[in-house]
């Protein structure tokens, strides 16, 4: 009797057991579905999208195509436009643009100054003149990169300048961008590939200058120009800088007028000229003098000579 009392008791108590945890089971079947669907309706909307802007982008390179051939647009022109724009939609899927971040519209202009520096100096850092404004005058960099400096998008083919054209930007190579250099001298011809941080009529900083090649894009890319005038019209207005620069175009002008004629070139790089020695002597005159050189007004009219 005691022992059909106590089975009973059991029976009651896992009864009461089974009653929760069917409870729990069915929660947890419930939530698990719920979130199981999400997952599978966020991967199918993402797939729908995704696939959208394919059709899209596909329609759009059909539309394209049809209006070169409407319009009798060459086969090497029409292949040089098609790899552009698939360069430029290609990046512009891999790379948050600009003009996609509203917020950046909403920045002082100081912020806004810092953040286009902190964006270019990584190219303008490979000529050691800049390197060494970046390092002692970091406020006037700020100042020149949201003025002076700007980003350009090449395509393949595309002429940067030809010889004999007058120079008014001075170009440093980013990353993506390979470009072909052809020196064009009196009796010959030498061509040359340029790549990364390498930089390009520098002279124009300092004199007037005109191309001594033709330069042209092997593949899009982008290229960092520095415009002359306004980094002349910068340099001026901050004693520093004035100082610096007016010591460093003298001395730099003075190896150019040492250099045989046809050595010189649009691309002087460190393989022709030692530039980081003529910073060097530059940073050394120019604290020699001080600020009261500066304050007074350095003659910066400094011209190659005829030889």
């Amino acid at each position: 009797m005691n022992v059909s009392a106590t089975n009973v008791a059991l029976l009651q108590f896992w009864s009461d057991l089974w009653v929760y945890e069917r409870i729990f089971s069915i929660a947890v079947l419930f939530f698990a579905m719920v979130a199981f669907s999400s997952i599978v309706g966020g991967v199918t909307a993402s797939m729908t999208q995704l696939q959208n802007l394919r059709s899209n982008h596909m329609k759009q390179f059909w539309i394209l195509r049809r209006y070169l051939k409407q319009n009798g647009v060459g086969k090497e022109l029409q292949f040089r436009i098609e790899k552009f724009l698939e360069y430029q939609t290609n990046k512009e899927a891999e790379h948050v643009q600009p003009a996609m971040v509203a917020h950046l519209t909403k920045l002082s202009q100081p912020l806004r100054n810092e953040l286009q520096y902190t964006i270019m100096v990584q190219w303008l850092r490979a000529h050691p003149f800049f390197a060494k404004i970046c390092t002692h005058m970091p406020n006037f960099m700020h100042k020149l990169c949201s003025t002076a400096i700007k980003e350009k998008v090449l395509g393949s083919g595309d002429i940067v300048f030809e010889a004999g054209e007058e120079c008014s930007q001075v170009y440093f190579v980013s990353a993506a961008l390979i470009l072909e250099y052809t020196h064009i001298r009196e009796t010959d011809e030498t061509s040359n590939k340029l790549h990364s941080k390498q930089w390009i009529s520098e002279p124009a900083l300092w004199v007037t200058w005109k191309h001594l090649g033709v330069c042209e894009a092997e593949k899009p890319g982008e290229i960092i120009s520095v415009d002359t005038a306004i980094f002349s019209k910068e340099m001026s207005a901050h004693p520093a800088p004035r100082l610096l620069c007016s010591t460093y175009a003298r001395l730099f002008v003075e190896c150019l007028n040492s250099m045989p004629k046809h050595t010189l070139s649009d691309v002087l790089d460190q393989t022709v000229l030692d530039v980081s020695a003529i910073v060097e002597k530059a940073s050394h005159v120019a604290a020699a003098l001080g600020y009261s050189t500066a304050s007074s007004g350095v003659n910066n009219s400094v011209a190659l000579n005829s030889a």
